[in-house]
């Protein structure tokens, strides 16, 4: 059995679970949020000048911030129960896949349902944009380009910034049986790296993974971009090696 048919099989138990429905609820947050704010509030006089783009710009904040950790830590632990909860894990040991290629099935699975993520977060933005133009036509949005090498760009940065945590997770989330406990851990870390981040203003905050997409997204650390991005990429690789090792070399109940 090679990689491409675990990973199908891995995709046809995620249809029947309700990972899918908690990717579009959580793409849906940030664009939501955006369009009542601004038709109840208007939009920020510093944004005012190009709101289309300001919009993207203002929304990847509060993905880096809040939406796309959290999503990434709460859809590993969901992704590693579908075998818990339904006691599984001995079935799939006795197909005849080798453990690296179950995990590794398993974490591109993953990195679908990211990527999904973030174009139905793209979709949806745009969606809440032209309900603006016509429910706030004072904006008027209809005069202004966006700037979709701009936009690719805020994609790809949230995406690699975002990678060291999704291995690590991945990791964490297939090590516990317990919910409670994956998805605990998880967000300790990422309320440590705000916290280091945000109050300490730590001098080495970019070598802690959980930092990573939060310095991503605020202009005083576009300096250190590709630096960000490459200790992100350098954690996943790592994280991926060790967690597939591990994985192979134990039995899990």
């Amino acid at each position: 059995m090679n990689l491409l048919i675990s990973l199908r099989a891995e995709l046809l138990k995620t249809k029947r679970t309700p990972a899918l429905y908690f990717t579009g609820l959580a793409a849906l947050l940030i664009p939501l949020v955006f369009f009542i704010d601004v038709c109840t509030d208007g939009m920020e006089k510093e944004n005012s000048l190009d709101p289309l783009n300001a919009f993207f710009r203002e929304g990847a904040k509060g993905m880096g911030v809040f939406i796309l950790p959290l999503f990434v830590i709460l859809l590993c632990t969901l992704l590693a129960q579908i075998e818990y909860r339904n006691n599984t894990w001995k079935q799939l040991f006795a197909s005849p896949q080798t453990g690296m290629q179950v995990y590794s099935a398993k974490f591109l699975n993953m990195q679908l349902l990211l990527l999904l993520f973030l174009l139905l977060y793209n979709g949806l933005m745009l969606l809440a944009l032209a309900a603006l133009r016509v429910t706030v036509p004072v904006l008027e949005l209809g005069k202004y380009r966006l700037d979709w090498g701009s936009l690719l760009h805020i994609n790809l940065n949230l995406y690699a910034s975002v990678l060291a945590i999704s291995s690590i997770q991945f990791w964490i989330s297939i090590r516990f049986r317990n919910f409670v406990v994956s998805a605990g851990v998880g967000i300790v870390l990422w309320l440590a790296a705000c916290f280091i981040l945000l109050e300490l203003h730590f001098t080495y905050a970019n070598l802690y993974p959980y930092t990573l997409p939060v310095m991503s997204v605020f202009e005083r650390y576009q300096p250190k971009l590709s630096s960000i991005q490459l200790t992100s990429v350098a954690y996943a690789v790592v994280f991926l090696l060790l967690g597939c090792l591990d994985f192979s070399r134990r039995s899990i109940r």
